[in-house]
């Protein structure tokens, strides 16, 4: 998930990431991701999931129940997927993150 999200510095621009990854994977506008749409996205970003991949995480993530995740229930599988890869991540490949894309910034 990471990958989609992009390095980041902090919990506050993670989460602008996440609902602006949200808008663009909402094709419908109605504030709800189903699993075509979340699939869709991912294939669109060349993230291939079962179906079956896809329903446990709604299992874990649809707190309401209704078969599709709202911006929370996103934000929070979002937030709990990334926090996992970074921490199997090793530290010294998140401080060349970082620092290459200051590098970036500053060019």
């Amino acid at each position: 998930m990471m990958e989609l999200v992009g390095p980041f510095d902090s919990p506050e621009e993670l989460n602008a990431r996440i609902d602006e990854m949200f808008g663009q994977f909402n094709a419908t506008g109605d504030g709800e991701l189903t699993i075509p749409e979340l699939n869709e996205s991912l294939v669109k970003r060349e993230v291939h999931l079962p179906d079956s991949e896809l329903r446990v995480i709604l299992e874990i993530y649809d707190k309401d129940k209704n078969e599709a995740l709202n911006l929370e229930e996103f934000r929070e599988m979002v937030t709990a997927m990334t926090a996992k890869q970074r921490a199997e991540e090793p530290p010294v490949s998140r401080a060349e993150s970082t620092a290459s894309r200051g590098r970036r910034r500053s060019s």
